[in-house]
């Protein structure tokens, strides 16, 4: 959040969704004054810039935390559902986690604990944006600062070239459905959040017609 200097506004971001919103303390105080419209311009471009600092920082941390996590046969998650654990998903302790991240994971408020399993969340172009983090009791978090709009997890690159895209919205129902296809012409992603379907559809939808011939 953004305290504008006169503590008459707020600029609110959502980090799981992207959205911002701009907020005043009154309705009218929008068309106060040029200085005001300036003041409220300037602190959202610094906005922007924060949020852009945030969400690389973000994906450099991420790739810090993919590379010192090992890659298992296993998680409590994973094998209550009865799934072997996606080749891409791995493992990191909580507490190397919380080193690298330099925070202590919460999910829902609650600290998250036991062995981490964390899945490279990434746009259209392959780019690394953030992790899912799920812990060993199924609690599941994102990286902080990170850049989850459009961005999805996939359990291959079969999306690239697929006729039909399943879109699922966690990595284990995901996991699931890619297990049950046989046709090389139908690949699955993993939205992370209902409320990021339209995004990622659009995102996939442009990556299909970059590439198209």
């Amino acid at each position: 959040v953004f305290i504008f200097p006169d503590e008459q506004g707020v600029i609110a971001y959502n980090w799981i969704t992207s959205e911002r919103v701009t907020v005043f303390v009154k309705e009218g105080s929008r068309e106060e004054s040029p200085e005001r419209i300036a003041q409220r311009e300037a602190a959202m471009r610094q906005a922007r810039l924060e949020q852009e600092r945030r969400a690389q920082q973000a994906a450099r941390i991420a790739l810090e935390i993919l590379e010192a996590a090992s890659q298992a046969s296993g998680h409590p998650y994973f094998d209550r559902k009865g799934l072997p654990m996606p080749g891409s998903v791995r493992l990191i302790e909580v507490e190397t986690f919380a080193r690298i991240a330099g925070y202590a994971p919460r999910a829902k408020g609650e600290p998250m604990s036991g062995m981490l399993a964390v899945a490279a969340v990434r746009d259209a172009s392959g780019s690394l944006s953030t992790l899912e983090i799920i812990d060993e009791h199924g609690n599941k978090a994102a990286l902080a600062g990170g850049t989850r709009k459009g961005r999805f997890w996939s359990p291959d690159d079969r999306w690239r070239t697929a006729k039909t895209v399943i879109l699922a919205e966690g990595i284990a129902t995901a996991a699931s459905i890619s297990l049950a296809l046989y046709d090389r012409d139908t690949a699955v992603v993993a939205t992370l959040s209902a409320c990021n379907i339209e995004p990622v559809v659009r995102a996939i939808l442009e990556a299909h017609c970059d590439d198209a011939p």
